[in-house]
């Protein structure tokens, strides 16, 4: 899924109730560049059981949860993403394990701008982050 076009498509939420902008569940070789995902009563992006995808250069704001969450999902690279005002975690990584999380911009969520609970031999690099 690939965005093209003089600005970014956007996949706003504001009327859907309960769900995550974008899931990927039990799959792997996705990749998800060039999306605003906004105002989703969940997560923006959600990974799911999900091994070796790309989420890249994204917009991903206001969401109800966290922007961008990896759910016991192994070796994906999220890059170049920037996360805004979501309610919880810009980044949250749970039981997910050998993934690069780079070169992403995380301000003003309201929890933890990239947080990594259960989750081992992950690379957290050049990525910046501005948290309450």
């Amino acid at each position: 899924l690939i965005g093209i076009g003089k600005t970014k498509p956007v996949l706003d939420g504001d009327t859907v109730v309960g769900v995550d902008g974008i899931t990927i569940d039990t799959t792997s070789g996705v990749r998800v560049q060039n999306f605003i995902v906004q105002n989703f009563a969940s997560d923006g992006i959600f990974l799911n059981n999900s091994n070796s995808n790309m989420i890249k250069g994204n917009i991903v704001n206001g969401n109800g949860d966290e922007g961008i969450e990896l759910e016991n999902s192994d070796g994906n690279l999220i890059k170049e993403n920037t996360t805004n005002g979501n309610v919880n975690e810009g980044i949250d990584l749970g039981n997910s394990n050998k993934n690069i999380i780079k070169g992403n911009t995380v301000n003003g969520n309201g929890e933890e701008g990239i947080e990594l609970d259960d989750s081992d031999s992950n690379l957290i690099k050049n990525n910046t982050t501005n948290e309450c």
